[in-house]
C-alpha cells in the first residue's frame, strides 16, 4: 500500500495562520463595534461567535486547533530524536502539556479552577484572576523538568520557543493580571460587568496568546536538521507532513 504524504512549508503555514488571525481580529472588531457603538449585545449570535472574550466560539476554536497542531508537531519532533533520550522525552512532555492546554481552552477548565478557588478560599486573599497561581506553580515544576531539554536544543529553536512562550504567557498571565486589577474596580463581585476598556484588554490578551501559538508552530514545523540549517543560512523552509 502506497503511503500518502501531505506536506506544507513553514512559510505557507505561517501565511495561513497569520491570515486567520487577521480575519478573526476583524471579526472581533465588528463584535466590539456592535456592542459599544450600536448597543447590540448579541446580534443574532454574531457577537458571541466573534468576540475574543467569549467562550466556545471561532476564536476559541482557532486557539484549540493551534494548540493541537503544536502538540502534533511536538510529537513529530520527538520521533525525529530516536537516539537522544533527553530531547525525545522533553518533546513528549511538551506535546502532552500542549494537548492538555487544548482541552483547557476548549472546556474553560481554568475558569472553573478560578471559581473553585474563590469559593473555597474566599476573595479577600486572592487576586481577581486566581487561576494563574496554581498554573504558575505547575509551570515552575514543568520548567524544572525541562531545563535539560531546553539546553539540549539547537540555539535557533531554543530562542524561537522562548520568544513564543514569552509572548503567550504575556497574554495569558500578564494581561490577565492587568485586566483583573481593572475589573476589581468595575466588577468586584464577578457579575460579568464589562466596558470598552475591559474588552480592549481582553482583545490584547487573546491576540498575544494566538500570536505566541503561531510563532510556536512556526518554530516546531522544522525538523531539528532543518532548524539547524535555518540558523546557519536563514533561508531554508521546513515542512510539516502527515504520512
Amino acid at each position: 500500500m502506497t503511503a500518502i504524504q501531505l506536506s506544507i512549508s513553514s512559510h505557507r503555514l505561517g501565511q495561513l495562520t497569520w491570515r486567520a488571525l487577521i480575519a478573526l481580529s476583524l471579526g472581533n472588531a465588528l463584535a466590539l463595534g456592535l456592542i459599544h457603538c450600536g448597543g447590540i449585545t448579541d446580534g443574532w449570535g454574531v457577537v458571541t461567535l466573534l468576540h475574543f472574550d467569549r467562550e466556545q466560539n471561532l476564536p476559541t476554536l482557532f486557539s484549540v486547533l493551534l494548540l493541537l497542531g503544536a502538540s502534533g508537531l511536538a510529537v513529530r519532533q520527538a520521533s525525529a530524536q530516536p537516539d537522544q533520550a533527553v530531547l525525545r522525552t522533553g518533546w513528549r512532555i511538551v506535546a502532552t502539556v500542549l494537548a492538555l492546554m487544548a482541552i483547557d481552552e476548549f472546556a474553560s477548565v481554568h475558569e472553573r479552577v478560578d471559581a473553585a478557588m474563590r469559593y473555597y478560599l474566599g476573595t479577600d486573599v486572592l487576586p481577581y484572576a486566581a487561576w494563574p497561581i496554581p498554573y504558575g506553580l505547575g509551570l515552575a515544576a514543568l520548567g524544572a523538568m525541562l531545563w535539560r531539554w531546553l539546553f539540549a536544543l539547537g540555539l535557533w529553536q531554543a530562542v524561537a520557543l522562548l520568544i513564543a512562550g514569552t509572548i503567550y504567557l504575556g497574554g495569558a498571565v500578564g494581561m490577565e493580571f492587568i485586566a483583573g486589577e481593572y475589573l476589581t474596580h468595575i466588577d468586584p463581585h464577578h457579575a460579568g460587568v464589562t466596558d470598552l476598556r475591559r474588552d480592549l484588554l481582553a482583545t490584547l490578551e487573546e491576540t498575544l496568546e494566538m500570536t505566541g501559538l503561531i510563532l510556536l508552530i512556526q518554530a516546531l514545523v522544522k525538523t531539528p536538521r532543518q532548524a539547524a540549517e535555518t540558523g546557519m543560512s536563514g533561508k531554508k523552509n521546513g515542512t510539516a507532513s502527515l504520512v
